[in-house]
Protein backbone atom coordinates (compact mmCIF):
# COMPACT_ATOMS: atom_id res chain seq x y z
CA UNK A 1 0.00 0.00 0.00
CA UNK A 2 1.52 3.54 -1.10
CA UNK A 3 2.34 6.13 1.32
CA UNK A 4 0.35 8.23 -0.89
CA UNK A 5 -2.21 6.54 -0.90
CA UNK A 6 -2.25 6.03 3.41
CA UNK A 7 -1.83 9.81 3.52
CA UNK A 8 -5.03 9.94 1.49
CA UNK A 9 -7.02 7.45 4.08
CA UNK A 10 -5.81 9.59 7.16
CA UNK A 11 -6.53 12.89 6.43
CA UNK A 12 -10.12 12.53 6.26
CA UNK A 13 -10.24 9.79 9.39
CA UNK A 14 -8.02 13.00 11.00
CA UNK A 15 -10.71 15.42 10.14
CA UNK A 16 -13.56 12.84 11.23
CA UNK A 17 -12.07 12.42 14.73
CA UNK A 18 -11.74 16.19 15.38
CA UNK A 19 -14.76 17.34 14.69
CA UNK A 20 -17.01 14.04 16.03
CA UNK A 21 -17.25 15.29 19.87
CA UNK A 22 -19.22 18.50 18.33
CA UNK A 23 -21.02 16.65 15.34
CA UNK A 24 -22.26 14.01 17.86
CA UNK A 25 -23.38 16.79 20.49
CA UNK A 26 -25.41 18.53 18.06
CA UNK A 27 -26.82 15.08 16.15
CA UNK A 28 -27.47 13.91 20.36
CA UNK A 29 -29.30 17.10 20.95
CA UNK A 30 -31.81 16.53 17.75
CA UNK A 31 -29.17 19.34 15.96
CA UNK A 32 -30.63 21.68 18.58
CA UNK A 33 -27.85 24.13 17.50
CA UNK A 34 -28.75 26.60 20.56
CA UNK A 35 -28.03 24.01 22.99
CA UNK A 36 -24.55 24.49 22.41
CA UNK A 37 -25.06 28.30 23.48
CA UNK A 38 -25.85 26.65 26.79
CA UNK A 39 -27.93 29.52 27.80
CA UNK A 40 -29.16 30.40 31.42
CA UNK A 41 -32.76 31.55 32.62
CA UNK A 42 -30.76 34.00 35.28
CA UNK A 43 -29.22 36.11 32.19
CA UNK A 44 -31.73 34.43 29.19
CA UNK A 45 -35.72 35.71 29.37
CA UNK A 46 -36.78 32.80 26.42
CA UNK A 47 -40.20 35.10 25.93
CA UNK A 48 -38.08 37.84 24.56
CA UNK A 49 -36.04 36.11 22.53
CA UNK A 50 -37.61 36.00 18.46
CA UNK A 51 -36.95 32.42 18.22
CA UNK A 52 -36.97 29.26 20.59
CA UNK A 53 -33.52 28.90 22.21
CA UNK A 54 -32.88 25.88 24.52
CA UNK A 55 -32.55 27.73 28.12
CA UNK A 56 -31.23 25.90 31.36
CA UNK A 57 -31.82 26.60 35.01
CA UNK A 58 -28.97 28.86 36.49
CA UNK A 59 -26.26 31.17 35.04
CA UNK A 60 -26.11 29.57 31.75
CA UNK A 61 -22.06 30.36 30.13
CA UNK A 62 -20.07 32.20 28.30
CA UNK A 63 -21.37 31.44 25.15
CA UNK A 64 -24.68 32.90 25.77
CA UNK A 65 -23.13 36.22 25.55
CA UNK A 66 -20.99 35.44 22.49
CA UNK A 67 -24.42 34.83 21.10
CA UNK A 68 -25.83 37.76 21.99
CA UNK A 69 -23.06 40.06 20.88
CA UNK A 70 -23.45 38.29 17.60
CA UNK A 71 -27.11 38.54 17.34
CA UNK A 72 -26.58 42.43 18.38
CA UNK A 73 -24.94 43.35 15.58
CA UNK A 74 -28.35 42.80 13.23
CA UNK A 75 -30.89 43.11 15.81
CA UNK A 76 -30.03 43.94 19.47
CA UNK A 77 -31.72 41.68 21.90
CA UNK A 78 -32.39 44.15 24.50
CA UNK A 79 -33.48 42.33 27.46
CA UNK A 80 -33.56 38.80 25.88
CA UNK A 81 -30.24 38.43 26.81
CA UNK A 82 -28.26 40.84 29.31
CA UNK A 83 -25.21 40.88 29.56
CA UNK A 84 -22.95 40.41 33.14
CA UNK A 85 -20.25 42.48 32.21
CA UNK A 86 -20.85 44.38 29.00
CA UNK A 87 -17.98 46.03 28.22
CA UNK A 88 -15.54 42.63 29.24
CA UNK A 89 -17.99 40.59 26.55
CA UNK A 90 -17.87 42.58 23.63
CA UNK A 91 -13.92 43.43 24.08
CA UNK A 92 -13.68 39.71 22.80
CA UNK A 93 -15.37 40.69 19.37
CA UNK A 94 -13.64 38.29 17.06
CA UNK A 95 -15.35 35.51 17.58
CA UNK A 96 -18.99 36.55 17.33
CA UNK A 97 -17.56 38.70 14.82
CA UNK A 98 -16.81 36.46 12.66
CA UNK A 99 -19.99 34.24 13.28
CA UNK A 100 -21.93 36.96 12.01
CA UNK A 101 -20.15 37.57 9.00
CA UNK A 102 -20.67 33.82 8.28
CA UNK A 103 -24.13 33.94 8.69
CA UNK A 104 -24.29 36.92 6.31
CA UNK A 105 -26.06 38.80 8.98
CA UNK A 106 -29.10 36.08 8.78
CA UNK A 107 -30.40 35.70 12.72
CA UNK A 108 -31.74 31.91 12.15
CA UNK A 109 -27.93 31.13 10.96
CA UNK A 110 -26.35 32.70 14.00
CA UNK A 111 -26.31 29.99 16.07
CA UNK A 112 -24.95 27.50 13.47
CA UNK A 113 -22.20 29.85 12.23
CA UNK A 114 -20.90 30.06 16.09
CA UNK A 115 -20.41 26.34 15.83
CA UNK A 116 -18.72 26.10 12.22
CA UNK A 117 -16.31 29.08 13.38
CA UNK A 118 -14.91 26.60 16.13
CA UNK A 119 -15.26 23.74 13.51
CA UNK A 120 -13.68 25.43 11.14
CA UNK A 121 -10.30 26.71 13.89
CA UNK A 122 -10.19 22.84 14.81
CA UNK A 123 -9.55 22.39 11.19
CA UNK A 124 -7.07 25.06 10.33
CA UNK A 125 -4.96 24.39 13.95
CA UNK A 126 -4.74 20.57 12.76
CA UNK A 127 -3.68 22.47 9.37
CA UNK A 128 -0.86 24.04 10.97
CA UNK A 129 0.54 21.26 12.34
CA UNK A 130 -0.19 18.88 9.31
CA UNK A 131 2.38 21.97 7.70
CA UNK A 132 4.77 21.83 10.45
CA UNK A 133 5.09 17.65 11.31
CA UNK A 134 5.21 17.33 7.60
CA UNK A 135 8.58 19.90 7.45
CA UNK A 136 9.84 18.07 10.40
CA UNK A 137 9.25 14.65 8.73
CA UNK A 138 7.06 13.23 11.96
CA UNK A 139 4.13 10.56 11.74
CA UNK A 140 0.93 12.43 10.43
CA UNK A 141 -1.28 10.82 13.64
CA UNK A 142 0.96 13.21 15.94
CA UNK A 143 -1.24 16.02 14.09
CA UNK A 144 -4.27 14.92 15.60
CA UNK A 145 -2.60 15.21 19.70
CA UNK A 146 -3.07 19.19 19.45
CA UNK A 147 -6.97 19.69 18.66
CA UNK A 148 -8.56 16.62 20.02
CA UNK A 149 -7.45 18.21 23.77
CA UNK A 150 -9.68 18.79 26.32
CA UNK A 151 -10.26 22.36 26.73
CA UNK A 152 -10.80 22.68 22.45
CA UNK A 153 -13.48 20.41 22.48
CA UNK A 154 -15.37 21.55 25.46
CA UNK A 155 -15.06 25.39 23.74
CA UNK A 156 -16.28 24.31 20.83
CA UNK A 157 -19.39 22.49 22.04
CA UNK A 158 -20.15 25.39 24.34
CA UNK A 159 -19.58 28.09 21.59
CA UNK A 160 -16.74 29.53 23.49
CA UNK A 161 -13.51 31.23 21.89
CA UNK A 162 -10.81 29.18 23.10
CA UNK A 163 -10.07 27.13 18.96
CA UNK A 164 -10.28 30.46 17.73
CA UNK A 165 -7.81 31.84 20.29
CA UNK A 166 -5.50 29.43 19.90
CA UNK A 167 -5.62 29.64 16.47
CA UNK A 168 -4.70 33.29 16.18
CA UNK A 169 -1.85 32.32 18.74
CA UNK A 170 -0.09 29.91 16.74
CA UNK A 171 -0.74 31.97 13.35
CA UNK A 172 1.58 34.39 15.39
CA UNK A 173 4.28 31.78 15.90
CA UNK A 174 4.19 30.19 12.86
CA UNK A 175 3.83 33.23 10.06
CA UNK A 176 4.47 36.31 11.96
CA UNK A 177 7.48 36.07 13.90
CA UNK A 178 9.90 36.91 11.03
CA UNK A 179 6.91 39.25 9.66
CA UNK A 180 5.74 42.28 11.63
CA UNK A 181 3.03 42.67 9.21
CA UNK A 182 1.67 39.28 9.94
CA UNK A 183 2.19 39.35 13.17
CA UNK A 184 0.44 42.48 13.50
CA UNK A 185 -3.11 41.35 11.84
CA UNK A 186 -2.41 37.97 13.72
CA UNK A 187 -1.96 39.56 17.05
CA UNK A 188 -4.63 42.18 16.74
CA UNK A 189 -7.06 39.50 15.89
CA UNK A 190 -6.21 37.29 19.22
CA UNK A 191 -6.33 39.85 21.41
CA UNK A 192 -9.74 40.74 20.06
CA UNK A 193 -10.45 37.47 20.97
CA UNK A 194 -9.71 37.10 24.30
CA UNK A 195 -7.35 39.29 26.63
CA UNK A 196 -5.46 36.69 27.95
CA UNK A 197 -3.47 36.33 24.46
CA UNK A 198 -1.72 39.41 25.69
CA UNK A 199 0.60 37.00 28.33
CA UNK A 200 1.56 35.18 25.02
CA UNK A 201 2.06 38.24 22.53
CA UNK A 202 3.87 40.60 24.45
CA UNK A 203 6.63 38.63 25.09
CA UNK A 204 7.03 37.30 21.79
CA UNK A 205 6.75 41.15 20.69
CA UNK A 206 9.31 42.22 23.16
CA UNK A 207 11.67 39.74 21.60
CA UNK A 208 10.96 41.07 17.85
CA UNK A 209 11.57 44.72 19.09
CA UNK A 210 15.33 43.79 20.24
CA UNK A 211 15.76 41.53 16.86
CA UNK A 212 14.53 44.88 14.70
CA UNK A 213 16.87 47.10 16.68
CA UNK A 214 19.66 44.55 16.09
CA UNK A 215 19.27 44.53 12.47
CA UNK A 216 18.85 48.64 12.46
CA UNK A 217 15.12 47.63 10.75
CA UNK A 218 13.08 50.98 9.62
CA UNK A 219 10.16 52.78 11.65
CA UNK A 220 7.21 50.81 10.00
CA UNK A 221 8.26 47.65 11.22
CA UNK A 222 8.47 48.80 14.99
CA UNK A 223 4.97 50.76 14.40
CA UNK A 224 3.34 47.18 13.19
CA UNK A 225 4.80 45.21 15.86
CA UNK A 226 3.15 47.77 18.78
CA UNK A 227 -0.20 48.02 16.32
CA UNK A 228 -2.12 45.29 18.17
CA UNK A 229 -1.64 46.58 21.30
CA UNK A 230 -2.83 50.29 20.67
CA UNK A 231 -5.95 48.82 18.65
CA UNK A 232 -6.56 46.56 21.40
CA UNK A 233 -6.99 49.17 24.28
CA UNK A 234 -8.69 51.90 21.48
CA UNK A 235 -11.22 49.51 21.45
CA UNK A 236 -11.17 48.78 24.73
CA UNK A 237 -11.64 52.91 25.62
CA UNK A 238 -14.07 53.18 23.59
CA UNK A 239 -16.18 50.59 25.34
CA UNK A 240 -15.61 51.98 28.15
CA UNK A 241 -16.71 55.40 27.42
CA UNK A 242 -19.68 53.94 25.87
CA UNK A 243 -20.93 52.47 28.73
CA UNK A 244 -19.88 55.81 30.99
CA UNK A 245 -17.00 54.47 32.57
CA UNK A 246 -13.34 54.67 33.36
CA UNK A 247 -10.58 51.91 32.13
CA UNK A 248 -10.57 48.73 34.65
CA UNK A 249 -8.81 45.71 35.42
CA UNK A 250 -11.81 43.01 35.57
CA UNK A 251 -11.06 39.52 36.78
CA UNK A 252 -9.37 40.20 40.09
CA UNK A 253 -10.85 37.16 41.95
CA UNK A 254 -9.24 34.74 39.43
CA UNK A 255 -5.93 35.43 40.84
CA UNK A 256 -4.34 34.54 44.43
CA UNK A 257 -0.86 33.08 45.66
CA UNK A 258 0.91 30.83 43.38
CA UNK A 259 -0.01 26.94 43.68
CA UNK A 260 -2.73 28.19 45.88
CA UNK A 261 -5.70 28.17 43.57
CA UNK A 262 -4.66 24.49 42.03
CA UNK A 263 -4.50 22.82 45.82
CA UNK A 264 -7.93 24.13 46.68
CA UNK A 265 -9.38 23.70 43.06
CA UNK A 266 -8.86 19.56 43.13
CA UNK A 267 -9.45 19.11 46.76
CA UNK A 268 -12.66 20.64 46.06
CA UNK A 269 -13.10 17.84 43.24
CA UNK A 270 -11.99 15.04 45.83
CA UNK A 271 -14.46 16.07 48.44
CA UNK A 272 -17.44 16.06 46.05
CA UNK A 273 -16.34 12.77 44.68
CA UNK A 274 -19.67 10.98 45.95
CA UNK A 275 -21.60 13.75 44.86
CA UNK A 276 -20.71 14.04 40.79
CA UNK A 277 -20.60 11.73 38.26
CA UNK A 278 -17.32 9.87 37.07
CA UNK A 279 -16.87 12.07 33.75
CA UNK A 280 -17.03 14.98 35.72
CA UNK A 281 -14.36 14.15 38.15
CA UNK A 282 -12.36 11.82 35.24
CA UNK A 283 -11.99 14.72 32.65
CA UNK A 284 -10.19 17.16 35.06
CA UNK A 285 -8.38 14.92 37.50
CA UNK A 286 -6.79 12.95 34.03
CA UNK A 287 -6.02 16.35 32.37
CA UNK A 288 -4.61 17.92 35.16
CA UNK A 289 -2.09 14.71 34.58
CA UNK A 290 -1.90 14.86 31.15
CA UNK A 291 -0.90 18.85 31.38
CA UNK A 292 1.48 17.83 34.08
CA UNK A 293 3.23 15.16 31.37
CA UNK A 294 2.85 17.48 28.64
CA UNK A 295 4.68 20.07 30.62
CA UNK A 296 7.67 17.62 31.66
CA UNK A 297 7.70 16.61 27.78
CA UNK A 298 8.67 20.34 26.98
CA UNK A 299 11.23 21.35 29.63
CA UNK A 300 14.72 19.40 27.65
CA UNK A 301 13.48 21.80 24.77
CA UNK A 302 13.52 24.89 27.00
CA UNK A 303 17.29 23.86 28.13
CA UNK A 304 18.19 23.89 24.48
CA UNK A 305 16.26 27.38 23.72
CA UNK A 306 18.49 28.62 26.93
CA UNK A 307 21.70 27.31 25.06
CA UNK A 308 21.19 29.05 22.72
CA UNK A 309 20.02 32.59 24.21
CA UNK A 310 16.47 31.77 23.14
CA UNK A 311 17.22 33.23 19.57
CA UNK A 312 14.35 32.72 17.13
CA UNK A 313 12.79 30.59 20.29
CA UNK A 314 9.58 32.69 20.61
CA UNK A 315 7.41 29.92 21.29
CA UNK A 316 9.63 29.28 24.80
CA UNK A 317 9.24 32.43 25.58
CA UNK A 318 5.48 32.72 25.08
CA UNK A 319 5.64 29.51 27.11
CA UNK A 320 7.47 30.34 30.26
CA UNK A 321 4.94 33.45 30.14
CA UNK A 322 2.18 31.79 30.52
CA UNK A 323 3.26 29.06 32.71
CA UNK A 324 4.24 31.55 35.16
CA UNK A 325 0.80 33.77 35.05
CA UNK A 326 -1.16 30.33 35.44
CA UNK A 327 0.79 29.60 38.87
CA UNK A 328 -1.54 32.65 40.02
CA UNK A 329 -4.56 31.10 39.15
CA UNK A 330 -7.20 30.83 42.02
CA UNK A 331 -10.08 28.52 42.81
CA UNK A 332 -12.09 30.14 40.61
CA UNK A 333 -10.00 28.71 37.48
CA UNK A 334 -9.34 25.75 39.16
CA UNK A 335 -12.55 24.39 40.95
CA UNK A 336 -14.48 24.87 37.33
CA UNK A 337 -13.35 21.93 35.53
CA UNK A 338 -14.87 23.83 32.06
CA UNK A 339 -12.67 27.43 32.78
CA UNK A 340 -9.78 25.13 33.92
CA UNK A 341 -9.17 22.78 30.65
CA UNK A 342 -10.31 25.61 28.00
CA UNK A 343 -7.94 28.63 29.48
CA UNK A 344 -5.00 26.18 28.74
CA UNK A 345 -6.08 25.96 25.05
CA UNK A 346 -3.18 28.12 23.74
CA UNK A 347 -1.14 26.75 26.07
CA UNK A 348 -0.88 22.96 25.08
CA UNK A 349 -1.30 24.05 21.47
CA UNK A 350 2.69 26.10 22.39
CA UNK A 351 3.78 22.98 23.93
CA UNK A 352 3.15 20.34 20.47
CA UNK A 353 4.68 23.63 18.59
CA UNK A 354 7.73 23.48 20.98
CA UNK A 355 7.70 19.37 20.83
CA UNK A 356 7.30 19.39 17.26
CA UNK A 357 9.34 21.97 15.97
CA UNK A 358 12.19 20.38 17.69
CA UNK A 359 11.23 17.07 16.06
CA UNK A 360 10.44 15.38 19.27
CA UNK A 361 7.76 12.49 19.24
CA UNK A 362 5.29 11.82 22.56
CA UNK A 363 6.07 8.56 23.46
CA UNK A 364 2.86 5.53 23.78
CA UNK A 365 1.74 6.57 27.24
CA UNK A 366 1.07 10.04 26.19
CA UNK A 367 -0.71 8.93 23.28
CA UNK A 368 -2.56 6.82 25.03
CA UNK A 369 -3.67 8.69 27.72
CA UNK A 370 -4.95 11.77 25.27
CA UNK A 371 -6.91 9.50 23.43
CA UNK A 372 -8.17 8.47 26.49
CA UNK A 373 -8.86 11.95 27.50
CA UNK A 374 -10.58 12.11 24.23
CA UNK A 375 -13.09 10.02 25.09
CA UNK A 376 -13.82 10.86 28.20
CA UNK A 377 -14.46 14.33 26.90
CA UNK A 378 -16.47 13.16 24.07
CA UNK A 379 -18.59 11.14 25.85
CA UNK A 380 -19.17 14.32 28.02
CA UNK A 381 -20.36 16.64 25.61
CA UNK A 382 -22.71 13.84 24.02
CA UNK A 383 -24.47 12.56 27.53
CA UNK A 384 -24.07 16.66 29.31
CA UNK A 385 -25.01 20.29 29.30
Amino acid sequence: MSHHFLQKITIPVIIFLILLPTAGRLMFHQFDATFFIVAGRQFTDPSRLPYPVTVLDGTGYDGQFYFKTAFDLSMPLENGITYDDRVYRLQRISYPLAAWLLAFGSLQLIPFTLIAVNCLSLILIWLIFYRLCKAKDLPAFLTILPVIYAGLQMSAGRDLVEPLETLFVLGVLYFGTSKPLVFSVFATLALLTKETTLIFILPIAMVMIITLIKKKSNVWEYILVFLPFSLFLAWRLFLERQAGSSLTLRGGFNFTYPLLGIFTGFKTYLKLATAKSFLELAVPIISLIWLIWLIVLVIPHLKTAWSEKFVNHYAEIAWMAWLFFSLFFSNAIYGDDSSFLRLFSAFTGLSFFILYQNRAKPGKGFVLASVLMFALVTARLWLQA
